[in-house]
Formats: structure tokens, C-alpha cells, sequence
């Protein structure tokens, strides 16, 4: 019976031993959802906390700042482009364009990440984010391939609510494959 015992045991230690070795596993729907979430916060939000709303007007006089600036129309074109050559480090060459036209907003993103497992293609859809309305997409796809193999989606809302002054919009992101 002993040698039973000590047999299971080494089998289970052995199997323990063999899956701690193979590693983290990155294309989980929460993995994928993670890395999208925090692509649209860089490349979307920030850049829609840039807009110059009534709020701005509103502080003591020394520290105002006036709509009045905003004649017609304010654009930024925020390019990121990087290549960190640490291991587990992207190559990074996005473009998010920004235009406010009085209380009216716009943004758009169109650009690449990549890595050593994958690269992906990050982009607004159609018209890009209009007025807090509309939907980033990324679509992942595996080094050497051109087919993707998953893609995430990132749909902003705007909010319609007495808070909506400090948060005017809300997203949810969800994933899936193809």
C-alpha cells in the first residue's frame, strides 16, 4: 500500500512540477481585455481629457481659461512611436487625432503595437469617437501571420446624468475570436 502511496505522490508532484514550468498563458479573454482597457485609456481617454470644457472658465481669475480661445476649432495629433528593446517590451507607433469644435469632439486612432508573441492593429471605427459616442477595435494577430485571431472592441458611451460634468462618458470593452 506504502508503494502505492509513494507512487501517486511522485505522479502528482511530477505533473505540479510540469505545469508550473510551462508558463503564463497571455490569450485569456481577461488578459486580452486587460491589454485592450488600458490601450483605449492611453490612446483614447487621455486624449479626450485634453478638451476644453465650460468647467475650465469657471476657476478664480488668475488661474481662467477662457473658451473664448476656442474661435472654431482645436486639433492635436498626439503621434506615440517608441521601441523599448527590454524583453517583454512593445514597439509602439500610434496616432490620435483630436479635434473639438466648440462642444462637439472627435477622436481617432490608427496604429500598431508589437511585441515577441503577437502585434496588433489598434484603430476607431468608422468616424472614430464622436462626442463620447462610438467604438475602438483591436485586432491581434500572431508574429509572421497576417489572419487575426482575436480582436477586442472597446464601445463608449456618453453619459446622461447629473455627474456627467466630471465623467461624461463610460466604455466597456468586451473580446472574442475569430
Amino acid at each position: 500500500m506504502k508503494k502505492y502511496i509513494l507512487y501517486i505522490t511522485v505522479a502528482l508532484l511530477s505533473f505540479i512540477g510540469f505545469t508550473a514550468c510551462e508558463g503564463r498563458v497571455w490569450d485569456t479573454d481577461e488578459d486580452l481585455r486587460d491589454l485592450s482597457r488600458s490601450w483605449a485609456r492611453e490612446y483614447i481617454d487621455i486624449v479626450l481629457d485634453q478638451k476644453i470644457s465650460r468647467i475650465d472658465s469657471s476657476y478664480e481669475k488668475k488661474w481662467s481659461v477662457t473658451t473664448s480661445i476656442l474661435k472654431d476649432t482645436l486639433y492635436k495629433e498626439i503621434h506615440s512611436a517608441y521601441s523599448l528593446t527590454y524583453p517583454d517590451y512593445d514597439s509602439v507607433d500610434v496616432t490620435s487625432f483630436f479635434i473639438q469644435i466648440r462642444d462637439s469632439l472627435i477622436v481617432k486612432v490608427d496604429g500598431y503595437r508589437f511585441s515577441k508573441k503577437y502585434w496588433a492593429h489598434l484603430f476607431t471605427i468608422d468616424e472614430g469617437i464622436v462626442d463620447y459616442e462610438g467604438k475602438f477595435h483591436v485586432d491581434f494577430y500572431e508574429n509572421g501571420k497576417t489572419m487575426p485571431w482575436a480582436w477586442s472592441e472597446t464601445t463608449y458611451k456618453k453619459n446622461n446624468h447629473r455627474d456627467s460634468i466630471y465623467y461624461p462618458y463610460r466604455s466597456r470593452t468586451e473580446v472574442g475570436w475569430y
